[in-house]
C-alpha cells in the first residue's frame, strides 16, 4: 500500500532525538520528510512522564558538552535547559551513600546466612584492579585493599566501621566528606575510624603491600611449592613453609576442608592428599600462574573423578620477607572462579611426567620411609569406606 506517499518523499522511522533531528535537517535542505513511530508521543526515550505526582525519566537525560548531539541541536536552534553534572551540589556524597548502604545490606545478609567452610573473597584480575587504581595519600592503596589478606582483615569490622575505614583510609575522603556520605556526625566518624584501626592492628603488623619485588618472590615460592609436592620432597616443603603456616579453604559446593589447617606438616599433607586423589584416578592436571587481587596465584584444573570433587582450585599465597609461605587461601567455589581467564592452563606432556616420576623415585630413595608424604596419605575412591569394609 502507498498510504499517500509522495514521489521522492523520505521516510524516517523513529521519532526519537536522532530521528527528529535527522528529519529536521532533511526538511531544512528542502526534502519531503515523513516521520513514523509506533508510540503515541514523539521524543523516544528523550522525554519524561508524570506518574502519581512524580516525574520519571523514560531514558537517559544527559549530553556531553560540545558533543555531536549538542552541536546538532544548536544548529537547529533548539535551546538546552539543564545543569552541568559536576556543579550539582551533593552528588558525590549521595552516590557514595547509596553504594555504601547497598554494600552494608549485602554484608549483613551474607553474615546472617550459614556458610559452608571459610568465606574467601572472589578473585579479581589484577589487570582490572590496576585500571581503576589512582594515586593518593591514603593509608592503604587501592591495590592493597583488594588483597585476600586485607579483605579477610575487614571481616572483623562491623558494617559502619568497614564503611568509614574504606572511605577514609582507602578512598582518602575527609572527615566531613565521610560524614556526609554516611549521614553521620563528624565525631561519630572519628570514633568509628579509631575502632576500625584498632581491629586492623593485627593486619598492619604483617601488611600485604603489592610490589614487583613481592610479586616475584611469591611467584618463585609458588613454583617451588608445586615442584616439591609433585616430587614428594618433604624437606623442600618444610623449608618453604613457615612453622605456623595457615591454610583456609572456601569449598563452595564441593567436598573440602571446612576448618582452617594450621602447621607445616598438616598443611603439606592435606594439599598432597588432594593432588594424590586426582592422580589415583589417572587424571593429569593443568596449571598456570595468574595474577589476582594484586598477587600471583596458582590455578589448577583437573577432570574431576567425582561430581563432588572441584574441577578447579585457586591457591593464593602470602609470602614473608624470607620467601616462606605464611598463608594459603584455596578457593574452590565454581561461581567465584567463573570469570577468571583460564587460557594459560597447560598440562604436563609425557616427557615432563617421566622426569617428575624419576625425580620422585630418587627423592624417595634418599628419604627415610617415615618422611615420605606418600606413607602418610591414604587415598580412597570414596570419601568413606563401605560398611562391609569396616572392621
Amino acid at each position: 500500500m502507498d498510504h499517500g506517499r509522495q514521489q521522492g518523499e523520505i521516510i524516517v522511522i523513529g521519532a526519537g532525538l536522532g530521528g527528529l533531528a535527522s528529519a529536521a535537517l532533511l526538511a531544512r535542505s528542502g526534502a519531503q520528510v515523513r516521520v513514523l513511530d509506533g508510540a503515541q508521543k514523539s521524543g523516544g526515550r528523550a522525554r519524561s512522564r508524570l506518574q502519581e505526582g512524580f516525574t520519571l525519566n523514560v531514558g537517559p537525560h544527559a549530553l556531553y558538552r560540545q558533543g555531536p548531539a549538542q552541536q546538532v541541536l544548536r544548529e537547529l536552534g533548539i535551546p538546552l535547559r539543564g545543569k552541568v553534572l559536576a556543579k550539582i551540589a551533593g552528588l558525590r556524597p549521595w552516590l557514595s551513600r547509596v553504594a555504601l548502604n547497598l554494600s552494608c545490606d549485602h554484608l549483613r545478609r551474607r553474615k546472617l546466612q550459614p556458610y559452608r567452610g571459610t568465606f574467601l573473597p572472589e578473585p579479581v584480575s589484577t589487570e582490572r584492579l590496576r585500571a581503576g587504581a589512582h594515586a593518593s595519600d591514603a593509608r592503604y592503596e587501592l591495590l592493597e585493599s583488594s588483597t585476600f589478606a586485607f579483605l579477610l582483615a575487614l571481616e572483623a569490622l562491623r558494617p559502619k566501621e568497614r564503611a568509614v575505614l574504606l572511605l577514609r583510609d582507602v578512598f582518602d575522603y575527609s572527615v566531613r566528606e565521610a560524614a556526609e556520605a554516611l549521614a553521620l556526625s563528624e565525631p561519630n566518624v572519628k570514633t568509628l575510624l579509631h575502632r576500625a584501626r584498632q581491629r586492623m592492628a593485627e593486619y598492619d603488623k604483617r601488611r600485604c603491600m603489592p610490589s614487583a619485588t613481592l610479586s616475584k618472590r611469591t611467584e618463585r615460592a609458588i613454583k617451588r611449592f608445586v615442584l616439591h609436592l609433585a616430587t614428594d620432597n618433604v624437606r623442600g616443603i618444610e623449608a618453604l613453609l613457615r612453622d605456623d603456616v595457615l591454610e583456609l579453604t572456601d569449598p563452595g559446593e564441593f567436598i573440602a576442608a571446612r576448618k582452617q589447617i594450621i602447621g607445616r606438616d598438616k598443611v603439606a599433607l592435606f594439599i598432597r592428599k588432594v593432588t594424590r586423589l586426582a592422580e589415583s584416578h589417572g587424571k593429569i592436571g593443568r596449571m598456570c600462574v595468574l595474577h589476582v587481587n594484586g598477587m600471583p596465584a596458582l590455578l589448577s584444573e583437573v577432570d574431576p573423578p567425582r561430581t563432588d570433587f572441584a574441577p578447579r582450585h585457586l591457591f593464593v599465597f602470602d609470602v614473608d620477607a624470607h620467601g616462606r609461605v605464611d598463608r594459603i587461601y584455596a578457593v574452590l567455589a565454581a561461581h567465584k572462579l567463573a570469570k577468571l581467564d583460564v587460557s594459560g592452563l597447560r598440562g604436563v606432556n609425557r616427557f615432563e611426567e617421566t622426569i617428575v616420576r624419576a625425580v620422585r623415585f630418587v627423592i624417595a630413595l634418599l628419604q627415610r620411609p617415615e618422611q615420605r608424604l606418600s606413607k602418610h596419605i591414604q587415598v580412597h575412591s570414596r570419601s568413606r569406606a563401605r560398611p562391609q569394609d569396616r572392621s
